[in-house]
Parts: C-alpha cells; structure tokens; sequence
C-alpha cells in the first residue's frame, strides 16, 4: 500500500511538472505567432456560427477548431484561453512521452531525463495547433495498444476495439491527410504479425470492427458539412486546394538547424528506422518494438513536403521517442558493471528531482513576473493578458481605427492580416488567411479576377523592406502593386486602390 502511493505520489508530481514547464513555453510567447492566431480565429469563427469552409478558408479538417470553441464557449472568448487549451495538449504529449518510456522498460528517472530531453526539442519552436492535436492522438492510441500486450496476445479481440477505431479516426477529422495514412496504419498493421490461418481470421475480425470504428467520427463530420451546405466547399479548399500547394522545405534544411537536438536527431532517426529489417526478423518476439516502429515510420511521413523545423518536431517525435529507446538499449548493454549501473540511476534519480524542483521554481517565477507586468497591459479586444510589443499594440489600434472609419471596404493582403482583424470582428473569406495554398482551387486567379472587377475597396500591402512570410502569394502581390494606384501609408502597409 505503502509502495503503491508512493507511485502515485510520482506520477502526480511528474504530472504537474509537466503542466508547469509546458505552460511556461505556451504562456511567455508573445503575440506574434500567425499559427496560433489564426487557430484562434478559426475557433472564434465557428464559436460564432460561420461554418469552416463555406465561410472561412480552412484546408485541414476542423476537429482541433471545434475543441477550441467550446473552450471558449465555456470559459471566455480570449487568446488567454486557447493558450490554456494548448497548454493541455502539449502537457498531453510531453506525459504521453513520459508514460511510453516507461512502458518500454525505462526506469521512472531515465523517463523523465528523456522527456526533458524532448521538451527542449519545443524550447525554440513551438506552435501548438492540429498537429500537435494529431500526435496526442495516435500517442494515445499507440500506448493503448502496448499496453494490451501485457495482458493479450497480439490477434485477442478486445471489447474496446470500436472505441479505438473512434480515437484514431478523430485524426482524420483533425487533418485529413496524414489522418487517412495513420488510421489505414492502425487498421491494419497486425497483418505483419499474421503466421497462420487462425492469426488471420482473428486479425481480419478485428480490422472490420476498428474501421467500423474509425468511420463513425467522418460520417458525423461529412453529416455536418451536408446540413450545413458547406460540402462542396470542403471539396474545394481541403481536396482540390492540394494541388495548388507547392511550398515546400527540404529534409536537408534540418540538418542546419540552430537547435543541436533537432538537428542530432534529424540525422539519428532516419538512421534508427533501418531497424526495421532487424525486428521484422523477430516479429513475434519483439512486438513492443516493431509497433512503434510502425508508428513512427507512418508519422514520420506526415512531415513531407514541408520538412521544417515545427513539422520535424511533431512528425518525428515517435521516431525520436524510438530513437532514444535504442540508445538506453544501447547503454544498458554495454554497461556491464553492476555497482556502476547502481551508480548511474542514483545519480540521474538526484539529477532529475534537482532539476524537477529548480525548473518548476524558475518557471513559476517566470509566468508571475510576465503577468505582473501584464496586469495593466493592453486592452486590445480579445488579447488581455497576451504579452504585446508596444510597437505592435500601437500598429493595430492605429491599423483598426483606419478600417473602422473608413466607408470603403479594406482588405489587408498579408499573412498578418488576422492579429488587426481578430479585434474588429471582421473575417474576410480567402483574405484575413492570406497564404498561397489557402483559396481553394484555382483561388489565386479567382481572386486576381475579384481584385481586378473591385470598385471603392482598397488593400494594404506591406512596404518594400519589411519580411513577408513564405506562403505570401506573390503574384497577387505585383497585380495589386502594378494595376493599381498607391493612394497613402498607414504603419506598415501601402495603400492601393
């Protein structure tokens, strides 16, 4: 008894941990990340009633909106609150990482050495949104399906298989495309393991009840889309908008990273998938091993074609979760003096509640310090409590009240466009997302035709000299510049009409 509440003494303590330094992460950035902002704005459009797709241009399925606005709607309708409902989510990941450790094996401390390990992988680029979403779902479903090794036999049918079919077809109402491959995965991965006849009428048995499962949260979905009218348009900006995406980051720009972890691993983890061929040699006596594996490799894939940093994080974190697990093998192996293995743990179990207790203390601190400052911040709608640079804060009221006063109608042709929007209540379709890949099909020249036939509306565009972020659609850009007239400045942007 003793030693069990001692246990969950632990986990609780770990859990709490977790929650803190996540938080600190979420809570100290400043207003200045375009994918929260417009994560918050999609949730406040859909707390609002407009319908994603036929009333604003999302390109990913909305599942990780929806979320949001109900947080919203039970809380408050402030950034504030979304960053509490990305803490939850990234806290989710980082205990998710903690707790598959462990299931693999790994002493309590190493896990959370190895975790920390991981949570500075985020230090420098975090940005929680659907993807993040995404892994805590298959994470989720990943440790579900390890766990039940403990207790059944690989082919055993299990009550709860329709209920795993449901959580991992949640991906493919979060993002459809990654979604589909990770939930074709679930469905039918066991088939590798298949010896015998018997295996595989118990695995086929199995398959039909997690895809009757899975199908469940994409009947509802495409049911919303029908009533709501809106299925067309989902065809049109989630399916056939692909084909007009073709932004693109290179794997090998990973290997230049600033941040030593992410560029470490982004060679080690390709590198530990060849072990593949070893575990598929021992298929039925290195389970545990070959399932995550199988998880990772189908995550990793969701990373392409835009390899960068945020993306590598989130796609690869199974494949480094695997990749560690190696090198414990690894050093557990080749350690062979006990009284130095003893040494080893007792020493990283002193190192661990050190920084536990040291790194809690530092984040609290920090949070309180920010919000003491923030206490008699801005008042700009919707971003209380949000650390704004006073430059910023000065650029959206001056921005807002030009548009507010203004009897013509202003669009702000600009990945930005949503932090002077969000205030304003105001969400132009296709514009305050102003980002090549999200109009739909054919959208960029559908909207040069719109921008053309326009009459007495004018579009800010941001000076020469300023960075425009990569998804800008340039050549909407030059039309506005070349066939329309500059007609004045206001902050950061030209005006044309």
């Amino acid at each position: 008894m003793k030693k069990k509440f001692k246990s969950i003494f632990f986990e609780a303590i770990v859990g709490i941990f977790i929650f803190i330094i996540a938080g600190k992460l979420v809570f100290q950035e400043k207003l200045n990340d375009l994918d929260e902002l417009w994560q918050y704005n999609f949730a406040k459009n859909i707390l609002f009633g407009l319908v994603p797709y036929r009333d604003f241009n999302i390109i990913s399925t909305p599942f990780f909106s929806f979320l949001a606005a109900i947080f919203l709607k039970i809380f408050t309708n402030q950034l504030i609150i979304m960053r509490i409902y990305n803490t939850l989510i990234f806290s989710g990941i980082l205990y998710m990482a903690y707790r598959l450790f462990k299931l693999l094996g790994i002493n309590r401390y190493i896990s959370v050495l190895a975790t920390i390990i991981m949570y500075f992988l985020f230090y420098y680029d975090l940005g929680v949104e659907y993807n993040y979403l995404i892994l805590l779902i298959t994470m989720l479903s990943l440790y579900i399906e390890l766990q039940g090794l403990k207790k059944n036999s690989m082919f055993d049918y299990k009550k709860n298989e329709i209920i795993l079919g449901i959580l991992i077809g949640l991906t493919i109402v979060t993002k459809h495309t990654i979604g589909i491959l990770l939930t074709g995965m679930f469905c039918l991965y066991k088939i590798i393991f298949i010896t015998n006849k018997e295996d595989f009428n118990k695995v086929l048995k199995i398959i039909l009840f997690r895809v009757a499962g899975a199908i469940i949260p994409l009947i509802l979905f495409l049911g919303y889309l029908i009533i709501n009218n809106s299925f067309n348009d989902f065809i049109n900006y989630a399916i056939l908008n692909i084909g007009e995406f073709k932004n693109n980051v290179s794997y090998l720009y990973l290997f230049n990273n600033t941040n030593i972890l992410i560029m470490m691993f982004s060679f080690i983890v390709p590198i530990s998938f060849l072990s593949f061929i070893y575990y598929i040699r021992f298929k039925n006596k290195k389970q545990k091993e070959l399932i995550l594996l199988i998880y990772a490799i189908t995550m990793f894939c969701g990373m392409f074609p835009i390899a960068n940093s945020g993306h590598f994080i989130i796609y690869a974190f199974l494949g480094i979760t695997y990749s560690i697990y190696l090198m414990y093998l690894f050093c557990k192996n080749i350690i062979n003096d006990i009284k130095l293995k003893i040494f080893i743990k007792e020493f990283i179990k002193i190192v661990v509640l050190l920084f536990i207790i040291a790194y809690s203390i530092k984040s609290v601190s920090n949070v309180i310090n920010i919000y003491k400052e923030l206490y008699k911040n801005n008042n700009i709608k919707y971003f209380n409590w949000i650390i704004i640079d006073n430059n910023l804060e000065e650029q959206i009221k001056n921005i807002d009240e030009y548009i507010m006063n203004n009897s013509k109608k202003v669009y702000i042709l600009d990945s930005s466009a949503a932090i002077y929007m969000i205030p304003m209540d105001i969400y132009n379709k296709d514009y305050d997302m102003f980002n090549k890949g999200n109009f739909g099909k054919n959208g960029e020249e559908r909207l040069l035709t719109e921008i053309s036939k326009s009459h007495n509306t004018q579009y800010l565009i941001l000076k020469d000299g300023y960075k425009r972020n990569w998804q800008t659609p340039i050549k909407i850009i030059e039309f506005v510049k070349e066939n329309l007239n500059k007609v004045g400045e206001i902050e950061i942007f030209d005006i044309y009409e």
